[in-house]
């Protein structure tokens, strides 16, 4: 992906926040189907634990937004990051051709605009996973920064391969240190570990639940 080039600018707008040009060698008209897109995101903003000050529906809602206004403002050469913030967490969107780019970091915002406050500062919040949904509104992949501080990629299917794999062996996990030795394989990112985490926090196949459950209870 190209560099960025123009410069951060202030949308004062019914939905405001930052918005980045980014630029784009794809040609297709970008597309999204919201119905699933939208049950998608309710289960990763669930699976998150939350946000203080917004129900699930509200976060979602936003990043609607987000995403609707990036769409908007998309161009065969450009596509656009849209953001808004708390006083703690950055929420964006960016919509491309072929893909739409939803995630949340932990930044400090001296002039938030929404009161959204994670209820969780781990690990997994501080990787600030980005969520990449195909046009047909499906979970594809996940981003997130590594151990080492690079962005590194984990596709959905290796997450439902792992979680497979784990069924089948008929382990239930009882700690993050059972989640850190889920299977590796082999097109998993380097810091695999931290896939595992992000596959186990995250994904939104429902036969994650059990598993989730098992480790909040302890």
């Amino acid at each position: 992906m190209g560099p960025f080039h123009i410069v951060f600018i202030v949308i004062n707008m019914a939905i405001p926040g930052w918005v980045y040009y980014r630029s784009s060698d794809a040609k297709d008209t970008p597309h999204i189907k919201w119905s699933p897109w939208q049950d998608n995101m309710e289960r990763i903003v669930g699976a998150s634990g939350g946000f203080d000050g917004c129900s699930k529906q509200d976060v979602v809602r936003y990043l609607r937004q987000l995403c609707e206004k990036s769409m908007e403002r998309w161009t065969e050469e450009d596509s656009v990051i849209v953001e808004r913030a708390s006083s703690t967490i950055v929420f964006s969107c960016e919509v491309r051709s072929d893909a739409t780019f939803v995630q949340w970091r932990l930044e400090p915002t001296e002039d938030p605009d929404i009161k959204c406050q994670p209820v969780r500062g781990d690990g997994s919040m501080q990787a600030a996973p980005a969520f990449v949904f195909d046009q047909k509104g499906l979970l594809s992949a996940i981003e997130f920064s590594a151990r080492n501080g690079e962005r590194q990629t984990v596709n959905a299917a290796n997450c439902r391969r792992k979680l497979q794999l784990t069924l089948g062996r008929k382990i239930r996990t009882t700690s993050m240190n059972e989640v850190d030795r889920m299977p590796r394989l082999k097109s998993d990112p380097r810091d695999y570990v931290m896939a595992n985490r992000m596959c186990f926090e995250y994904d939104v196949t429902a036969e994650w639940d059990e598993l989730r459950e098992t480790v909040v209870a302890q």
